[in-house]
Formats: C-alpha cells, sequence, structure tokens
C-alpha cells in the first residue's frame, strides 16, 4: 500500500526533496542552474516557470533580476500552497523593511518603480545584471497571465511591480490552461525537469502539442529555456502507472531529439546549449542533464 501511495504522489514528478537532492540547500540558496542563466532573458520580461514545484526558481528569478513578471504552474496543489506560503512571507517581510528604506531616500520617499521597457530605473545593478530589491512604488499592477483572464493590454504600459510583488503561482495543469492564454503573451518560459512527465503521461501527440504550445504563447524574439530528462531517466520511472508504463512502450520521439523538433517541426530560430556547474555533492543524475536555450 505505501507502496502505491508513493507512486501516485510520483506520477507527475512531485518530489518533496527536489531541491535538496539538486544541491539547493534551502529556498534562499541560489540554484545552480539560476547561475547559467543571462539577465536580459529576464530584465523586463513577462515569465512564465512550468512545473515550478515550490517556487525557489521563480522567487529566485525575481528576486535577482527586476522581472515585469513571474508566473509559476504547477498540477500539484500542496506544492503550489508551499510556494504561495513562501511568497506571503517574503511579502511580509519586504513590508516590514520599506519604511526604513523610503527614509533612507534623499527626499524621503520611495523611487519609482521600474517600467517593463525599462527596469533599470531605480534599481541598482550588479555587474552580473542582478539586482538589490528598491522600495515598492505604487500598488501591484494586474499581471499580464492570469488563469482564465488575460490581462488587457493597455496594463502593460503601467509601471512594473517589484519583488516580490511581481511574482504569483497558480494550482494549474499547464497542457489544460494555456488555451486561455493570449498567443505572444510571454516573452521568457521556463521548463526544468518537466517535459518527462508531460511526455510519460501524454506519449508523443502530448509532448509535440507541448512545445507548440509554448511556441505560440512567446512573442516574437522571446526565448525558451528547457531542461529535458534523458531517455534513461524515462526508463526508471515508467512505471509510476500504467499509463505511463504504455507510453513509455509507444514513445519515438525521445529527448535526445528535442533541439532538433523544436527548430525543424516548431519554428525556434536559434538553439544553444546552457552550461550549468554543479557542486560536486550533486547527484549525477542531476548534473548530466542538458539545459538549452531557444529562442522564438
Amino acid at each position: 500500500r505505501m507502496e502505491e501511495v508513493r507512486r501516485e504522489t510520483h506520477t507527475n514528478g512531485s518530489f518533496p526533496r527536489y531541491y535538496s537532492e539538486r544541491g539547493v540547500s534551502s529556498e534562499h540558496a541560489l540554484d545552480p542552474r539560476i547561475r547559467a542563466m543571462r539577465p536580459d532573458w529576464f530584465n523586463g520580461r513577462r515569465c512564465l516557470d512550468i512545473g515550478c514545484h515550490q517556487g525557489n526558481v521563480c522567487l529566485a528569478l525575481a528576486r535577482r533580476w527586476c522581472c515585469a513578471s513571474v508566473v509559476g504552474f504547477d498540477i500539484d496543489e500542496k506544492l503550489i500552497a508551499r510556494a504561495q506560503s513562501t511568497l506571503a512571507r517574503t511579502r511580509v517581510g519586504h513590508s516590514l523593511s520599506e519604511p526604513a528604506a523610503a527614509a533612507a531616500a534623499p527626499d524621503g520617499g520611495a523611487e519609482p518603480a521600474p517600467t517593463r521597457e525599462g527596469a533599470q530605473v531605480g534599481v541598482k545593478r550588479a555587474a552580473d545584471g542582478s539586482t538589490r530589491s528598491a522600495p515598492q512604488g505604487s500598488l501591484p499592477v494586474a499581471l499580464a497571465l492570469s488563469l482564465g483572464l488575460v490581462a488587457p493590454a493597455w496594463r502593460l504600459a503601467a509601471p512594473a511591480p517589484l519583488f516580490p510583488h511581481n511574482v504569483r503561482f497558480e494550482a494549474a495543469d499547464f497542457t489544460q490552461a494555456s488555451a486561455v492564454l493570449a498567443s505572444g503573451s510571454l516573452d521568457t518560459i521556463l521548463c526544468l525537469s518537466t517535459s518527462k512527465w508531460v511526455h510519460l503521461n501524454g506519449g508523443d501527440r502530448a509532448i509535440k502539442a507541448f512545445f507548440a504550445e509554448v511556441y505560440r504563447l512567446l512573442a516574437e524574439g522571446g526565448v525558451f529555456v528547457l531542461e529535458p530528462q534523458p531517455w534513461s531517466s524515462y526508463r526508471r520511472k515508467k512505471h509510476v502507472s500504467e499509463t505511463a508504463r504504455a507510453h513509455y512502450a509507444q514513445i519515438r520521439l525521445r529527448p535526445e531529439r528535442f533541439p532538433e523538433f523544436l527548430v525543424d517541426h516548431i519554428g525556434f530560430r536559434a538553439v544553444e546549449q546552457i552550461k550549468v556547474e554543479y557542486d560536486a555533492l550533486v547527484s549525477q543524475g542531476f548534473a548530466s542533464r542538458p539545459m538549452y536555450l531557444f529562442v522564438k
């Protein structure tokens, strides 16, 4: 019975110790994959993380760079509840620190929030493009992306909210929820160690539709950051359900062919493999996973 419960829990990849096994010791530690990412993929951009788990990557990206918005989708409601709890604590901490930051400003007031097009205003930027939190300006602007409602285009002209008010999480299955989102409404989409679960649960048809939907949602010049699990990982996890086992036997589009498929069949115009430096303690299974950048 315990084995059945364990398998059901992991049907969609909802591993509770996912981050610690990747060498990320706490919610405040920086994921090695983020160190390999570049600021121009995120500064002033509308971002979506598909399969965000408990939100560590979303929060780190929004804290490190000045994203216009960061939305995390995950199918697991318990993981999203953890992400929302962490976000709530972060917002409380920032709200308590704002009065002191405002008093320290030359005119005694908060500096202006950055615009989406020029997110550098009012933010001190380090040499690597990361930012330090600045005092918050007006109330948070509605995010361009929401479940069941796409924000009107005029809202994008308003100042973008600074961290942590530019982050939100949704318990949603991207393969179903994405239909309500407008074409070209996103600038950056991440899919980190999630594609295997789409593939095992839906087969080749599902992963092809998934990639096509990512392409549709990206604006021209938008980027897709993909970290696919290797085929050997599929073999080890095909037992999680009868559905996964059946799809595993029929899969023809293996993950090593994803880059070719995304360029030749989906339409991405460029692909680059991103080098990630992992600590020695990280398991080889994680450290050997490739990470790619695709440009629309």
